[in-house]
């Protein structure tokens, strides 16, 4: 259920003016208390913007943004959502989900994994890849997009295990 960016702003003054907690505040309104938790977040996070409707897609390079972060930083959803201003946590779920199973490719369309990397494994990208001089500008692009993503992942994957190697000295 959609509800209007009046309502969302009412129900949060309610709440940070102290007129009652969060289950309170969502009984008076008769909304869902996961609703309330959302906007109450979302707004002391992003103020007005956080309550507003979110676009309808979000550009790759963000969601690989989102997704780096969520799985790096060790971030919930539900905290990369608040944090990133995404209307949902389960999106994000999903878009770590894609990247764990089919890499950053599959983050660049709107729904879900693309069918050129459906079933392609890491190597068989690399088998089948033409010399860059005989792909087309798009092919070249979204080889691009890979390489860049796969190096940040590495990137912050060396630095986790490093990290883990450190706390691991000191105890």
């Amino acid at each position: 259920m959609k509800h209007s960016l009046e309502l969302k702003l009412a129900v949060v003054m309610h709440y940070t003016e102290g007129h009652g907690g969060q289950g309170e505040t969502a009984a008076y309104f008769n909304v869902e208390i996961t609703s309330v938790k959302k906007w109450i977040r979302a707004y002391l996070k992003h103020g007005l913007e956080g309550l507003k409707r979110k676009r309808a897609h979000t550009p790759y390079e963000e969601k690989l943004k989102i997704v780096l972060a969520t799985i790096n930083e060790e971030l919930s959803p539900r905290e990369a959502a608040a944090r990133f201003n995404v209307s949902d946590a389960s999106v994000i779920r999903k878009w770590v989900s894609l990247y764990k199973d089919y890499g950053a490719e599959s983050l660049n369309s709107r729904r879900g994994m693309p069918s050129t990397v459906s079933n392609k494994t890491p190597s068989d990208r690399k088998e089948t890849a033409r010399p860059p001089e005989q792909m087309t500008q798009e092919e070249l692009a979204d080889e691009l997009r890979y390489l860049r993503a796969e190096n940040a992942y590495l990137k912050k994957l060396e630095a986790l295990v490093q990290s883990k190697k450190l706390k691991k000295k000191r105890k």
